[in-house]
């Protein structure tokens, strides 16, 4: 499955196959269209440990996860299991750096 949306209007289009970006346009606005990667927990996991590395020097040895049922928060860091949980939703609006903002 790939996802693409209008760089104008913001129209998302779900296909099944690839779609050559220069040759094809929005339908509704003869936009620009932009192919956005999904990000599932493994990729989650290696940014967030390569964010503890980078910022802090030290391993992340707990869990990072996606939660789709966060719905007014960015992410949490749960006390007792000291893991990380984000809200999906962030990275599919505004991408992958608001997820490192988030983190």
């Amino acid at each position: 499955e790939h996802i693409y949306v209008c760089m104008q209007c913001d129209q998302k289009y779900v296909r099944k196959r690839k779609v050559n970006t220069v040759k094809y346009v929005c339908g509704k606005c003869k936009g620009q269209l932009k192919k956005i990667y999904k990000m599932n927990d493994k990729d989650l996991q290696i940014l967030v440990e390569e964010i503890s590395l980078k910022l802090f020097h030290k391993t992340f040895r707990h869990e990072a996860t996606f939660n789709s049922r966060l719905s007014t928060t960015g992410g949490r860091y749960l006390l007792r299991t000291c893991n990380i949980e984000v809200n999906y939703k962030y990275f599919e609006q505004y991408g992958r750096q608001e997820i490192v903002e988030i983190i």
